[in-house]
Parts: C-alpha cells; sequence; structure tokens
C-alpha cells in the first residue's frame, strides 16, 4: 500500500533551466538501509559501537513526520521538482524517492529551497559562538526586515552507564529545535522566547513595545505573539520611531 501511495506521484521535472541533477546525491546503503530503520516499532536507527564489543542501538525517530509527503524543490524560486519528501532532522538533510523508489538527497545550497507539505524549508547563514554556519530554517513570517525563524534539529545523545558494566542507557534521539530572529543581509541569531530576552533586542525597550504588549496581553513565550510583536516592530521602523540596526547593535552588545 505504501508503495502505491509513493507511486501516485512519482518525481517530475518543472523545467530543467538550471540542472537539479548537480544538487541530488544518492544516499549509501547505510543511510539507505540501516540508519534509520523507520518502520520499526520505535524507530531504531543505526548501532553506535562501543569499547566492550557491543552495540548499543539508538532509541528515537530522526523525522518530526516520517511519512514522505509531496514535495517541490525551487531553484532561485524557480519550480524545478516534484517528489515524495521529508526532512531529517538529525542528518539536517532533505530526502526524497526516485521514480525507483530509490531514495536520495538533496544537497542544500543558499539558493535552493524546500517546500513539503506546508513548510517551506530555507538553507540560511547563523551565528554560533562567535562562527557562521548553515542550516535549514522555516521561516515563521512573510514579511518585514526583521523576521522570527525556526530551526527543526534534532541530535544523538552519549550513552550512559549504568549501575553495571553489563548496563547502558540508550543513546536517544531528541528534539533541540530553536528560535532565531534575522535581518536583512545578517546571519541568524538565536534566541530565547520570553519577554525579559527579547525585550532589549527590540531598542532598548521602547515605550511603543512595551505599550503594544501590555494592551494586546501579549505572551512572549508563545510564537503566535512574539511574531505579532515583531510585526508591529516592523511597521515601527518603517515609520522611523525605532532607530534601524537597533537589533543588531543589541545583539553585539
Amino acid at each position: 500500500m505504501k508503495k502505491i501511495v509513493l507511486f501516485a506521484f512519482f518525481v517530475s521535472s518543472l523545467g530543467m533551466g538550471q540542472e537539479i541533477s548537480d544538487y541530488i546525491k544518492e544516499q549509501d546503503s547505510a543511510k539507505k538501509v540501516h540508519r534509520y530503520l523507520i518502520y520499526d516499532s520505535d524507530y531504531t536507527i543505526a548501532p553506535i559501537e562501543t569499547q566492550f564489543n557491543f552495540n548499543l542501538y539508538v532509541v528515537g525517530s530522526p523525522y518530526f513526520e516520517s511519512k514522505w509527503e509531496k514535495g517541490v524543490v525551487f531553484i532561485n524560486k524557480r519550480p524545478v521538482l516534484n517528489a515524495p519528501m521529508r526532512y531529517n532532522a538529525e542528518r539536517e538533510i532533505i530526502e526524497f524517492y526516485e521514480e525507483d523508489l530509490k531514495r536520495k538527497d538533496i544537497i542544500p545550497k543558499p539558493f535552493i529551497e524546500v517546500r513539503i507539505a506546508d513548510v517551506l524549508y530555507k538553507y540560511m547563514e547563523y551565528a554560533e559562538a562567535g562562527t557562521r554556519k548553515w542550516g535549514y530554517f522555516n521561516p515563521l513570517m512573510k514579511e518585514g526586515d526583521l523576521k522570527l525563524y525556526y530551526r527543526p534539529i534534532k541530535k544523538i545523545t552519549d550513552p550512559i552507564m549504568g549501575n553495571s558494566w553489563s548496563r547502558f542507557w540508550e543513546p536517544r534521539c531528541i528534539n533541540v529545535s530553536d528560535y532565531y530572529l534575522g535581518e536583512v543581509d545578517q546571519p541568524l541569531q538565536r534566541v530565547n522566547l520570553n519577554q525579559k530576552y527579547l525585550l532589549p533586542l527590540l531598542s532598548d525597550n521602547t515605550p511603543e513595545i512595551e505599550q503594544f504588549i501590555s494592551r494586546n496581553e501579549l505572551n512572549l513565550r508563545k510564537e503566535k505573539d512574539v511574531i505579532s510583536l515583531l510585526e508591529y516592530y516592523n511597521q515601527l521602523k518603517k515609520q522611523e520611531v525605532v532607530p534601524k540596526n537597533s537589533f543588531s547593535v543589541a545583539l553585539q552588545d
């Protein structure tokens, strides 16, 4: 039945002005067959070798959504590929199925965007510990100079020894996703969703910002309320009530 569903929307080319084949690679057999046994009841993934001559299996799913869903690849905003896709949050890669049911990866590039179901994935630059890195982000706002992004990511924890040499706590694939703020032409910066953290970033506690929070009873621990505040903040910037680049300056301080 699953194969029938997959065949229902084969990979199709939507115009190959720029070769999508240049940005596709087939997964090796270890990743394709053994690393993610996705039909196992607990989503067990690759065994980790230990110094005691036995393996520990990682518990947990590398996916937030393990189902293959309709996806579209865009190169420079132009759709070039339709296929069944899903996002592997542990590998930080977009996976898709070809007509021959071979699992392949989309090579991440900043000019390539991928939409899976209703979720957009953009490969973007972000700052971490004084260095610049790249990763996939979900934009949460369509307009404005200052936008909120979500970074969907998982990681595998280290195995922990139990109360005897023969027992270990298995490594697990856990959710370590986070939120980021970004301005045009600037690397994204990780932020905490709470009032104490966000207010200093928004132009040194501008009175208009505080009044807006109070008037609308915003809870800045909630994603939707933070988006509402940022939309208002962007309106203030257009009216030059808030000095430009105040967000960048606040982060540098």
